[in-house]
């Protein structure tokens, strides 16, 4: 079940947020902490004085970035199915469970790039809005399916800001697959790692090794002590080089067509930051 629907705060009021889901594991305590700063934090970069495109409801055809339905596959946790260990390996999963909070035994045996059900809801409301704020006018209308809308082609870039500390490795690295396979690239400036003084031994080479298949589009920079989140993320926005600043949790997978509800607000109005719908993940059976 989601948490809360998304949202937007500002001066002007975006497309249907609705259309995000988020999926988040809920095994840890800060998990609701953590949703609080997952948003979307607008720099002030994006030319304000180009005309800005409209979002539009396309009945008749898919919206221009719903990907394609995702080939049918089977694994452990595909299609979110839960996944559970075999007898004798229990015991090991246990013990994952006491130190990092989440099944890292299931989690290791699903893979980075899973497939995931499509969390959107079957109804949005349709928002019309105009361009003089100050009297804006709301109609709302119930129409069926997220996948018919479509955003402006000239979204700011973003910043996906991921911060961990002794984070398992798999879920950190299958948030990182699902921001990259699920965003669209012209829009993805880059994907932030900002460690927290982890000392992992598999958050070292064997991280810095994984993330170059991403070519540069994911970077790791790390503090040289333990800061506490706030302070890594002020870090994190510091060093991001896109123009809209998105925190994430490291441990979560995103949707599909996700980011441009995200952006279409900001897009409009630089003032307003966004906030995704959460569903949750099981932390024992992913």
């Amino acid at each position: 079940m989601p948490i809360g629907p998304a949202w937007a705060v500002g001066d002007s009021l975006g497309p249907p947020s609705c259309l995000l889901s988020l999926l988040l594991p809920s095994s840890s305590s800060s998990s609701l902490s953590s949703l609080c700063c997952s948003l979307l934090l607008p720099l002030l970069l994006h030319p304000a004085s180009k005309a800005k495109q409209e979002v539009a409801f396309l009945p008749d055809k898919m919206g221009n970035f719903e990907p394609p339905k995702p080939p049918t596959r089977v694994g452990p946790g595909e299609g979110g199915k839960a996944h559970h260990l075999s007898p004798n390996k229990q015991n090991e999963g246990s013990q994952s469970m006491s130190e990092y909070g989440i099944n890292m035994v299931v989690s290791d045996e699903i893979a980075m790039d899973r497939v995931i059900p499509d969390t959107r809801h079957s109804e949005c409301q349709h928002w019309e809005y105009h361009r003089d704020y100050a009297t804006t006018m709301i109609q709302s209308t119930t129409i069926m399916e997220c996948q018919h809308w479509e955003y402006p082609e000239d979204l700011p870039t973003t910043s996906v800001v991921i911060v961990f500390h002794n984070e398992g490795f798999s879920t950190l690295m299958r948030t990182v697959h699902s921001v990259i396979d699920r965003s669209p690239p012209q829009f993805l400036k880059e994907v932030l790692l900002v460690d927290d003084f982890s000392d992992k031994a598999n958050l070292k080479e064997q991280l810095e090794d994984y993330i170059t298949r991403w070519n540069g589009k994911v970077r790791l920079i790390r503090n040289k002590e333990r800061q506490g989140l706030i302070r890594t993320r002020t870090t994190g926005a510091e060093e991001s080089r896109g123009e809209v600043v998105l925190f994430l949790d490291a441990h979560c997978e995103v949707n599909k067509n996700w980011l441009p509800p995200l952006l279409a607000p900001i897009y409009r109005d630089k003032h307003t930051m966004t906030v995704p719908v959460i569903d949750g993940i099981d932390h024992s059976t992913f």
